[in-house]
């Protein structure tokens, strides 16, 4: 039932949403994809690995083009490392943001030019092209077009995933209703959202070192079979260039692939 009203709530937002009489564009982060040239990146990558599969795999020239396409779903996981990675930044942007409007609330603004003002610390900390100095330019033009930074607010978490985002805008919404005192409260909940942010980031930090050993030990084995080719030459001859070789390495292959996206998984938050 809860997943069913949020998703009213977002359509009844998004239909009443000015910026979609007012023609503004925004960015969806969840439909970011990549330009040409980072697709000619991946796509090197991928032949860079199957290349390598293919040699310690099958010792053929033949496996390739039969590997090439796993590139699709090469690509896909890809995208969606890259996504994750633009929204982790945009949250962190997000949560310097509200360090910056709850500066500002404390020196007497009030919370839409709390925003408005962060904006040039924004852009001093990040640059002009950062992701949060664009939605803050965006926060800007739908104030000064009529919409209200509830609306706003409500769309950016729209558009990214965000539980931050998600949560300060109801929080400023039920805060901004009851009248005298919604300062304090989103003063409070600007510093329940950050401590929030900072958590996950200790955990990724000490997630990132787990991540790191399980990638090296994903490379080890190359490294093993690497050094009985130079030490036992024809060692594993018995593998390669006949069925039963081929079934026993596809399984392996098979094996490995299926190790590593576990490894990924396990690692995620």
């Amino acid at each position: 039932m809860e997943d069913l009203y949020t998703s009213i709530k977002w359509k009844l937002q998004e239909w009443s949403h000015p910026s979609k009489k007012k023609g503004i564009k925004r960015t969806n982060y969840e439909e970011w994809k990549p330009d040409r040239k980072i697709q000619l990146q991946w796509l090197l990558e991928w032949i860079s690995i199957e290349s390598l599969f293919a040699y310690f795999f099958y010792r053929s020239f033949w496996a390739i083009p039969v590997l090439f396409p796993g590139v699709w779903f090469y690509g896909k996981e890809k995208i969606k490392r890259a996504r994750n990675k633009r929204k982790s930044r945009l949250e962190q942007q997000f949560k310097e943001t509200l360090l910056s409007v709850q500066t500002n609330l404390q020196a007497g603004y009030s919370l839409e030019n709390s925003f408005l003002e962060s904006r040039f610390y924004m852009t001093e900390l990040y640059g002009i092209g950062c992701d949060m100095v664009w939605e803050l330019d965006g926060i800007a033009k739908g104030l000064s077009n009529g919409d209200t930074l509830e609306h706003l607010l409500w769309d950016l978490g729209k558009r990214c995933p965000n539980s931050a985002v998600e949560d300060f805008a109801d929080i400023y919404s039920i805060a901004h209703k009851m009248g005298n005192g919604w300062g304090e409260i989103i003063l409070k909940i600007i510093d329940s959202i950050n401590r929030e942010i900072e958590i996950k980031q200790e955990i990724e930090l000490l997630i990132h070192g787990k991540k790191i050993e399980s990638r090296i030990m994903c490379v080890v084995p190359f490294f093993i079979l690497f050094y009985m080719n130079l030490t036992s030459k024809g060692y594993f001859d018995v593998l390669y260039h006949n069925p039963a070789g081929i079934i026993v390495m596809t399984v392996c292959l098979v094996i490995y692939i299926f190790a590593f996206l576990l490894s990924e998984r396990v690692t995620e938050i």
